[in-house]
């Protein structure tokens, strides 16, 4: 798998947003909700979590936001705050 990938809800509206690099997430992941909006963006490098990881609620708000390293949580990693 490389390249850009989709998944898509039952009404073709764009789930989930995603690039891979020799079988493995890398770079940007969007998930979105039904309605459109996003539900989450996060980043990989080489098939693990890399940088910031930002949930939104249903209004775009902002909910939690945690910072990976390698694949391991390093920063504000509490959960929902």
């Amino acid at each position: 798998m490389d390249g850009k990938w989709f998944t898509y809800y039952e009404s073709g509206q764009v789930g989930k947003e995603y690039n891979c690099k020799n079988d493995k997430q890398d770079g940007r992941f969007v998930e979105y909700y039904k309605n459109g909006l996003v539900k989450k963006k996060e980043y990989y490098k080489d098939g693990k979590q890399e940088g910031k990881l930002v949930w939104y609620d249903l209004d775009g708000n902002i909910t939690d936001e945690d910072i990976w390293n390698d694949g391991e949580c390093i920063e504000m990693c509490e959960g929902n705050e």
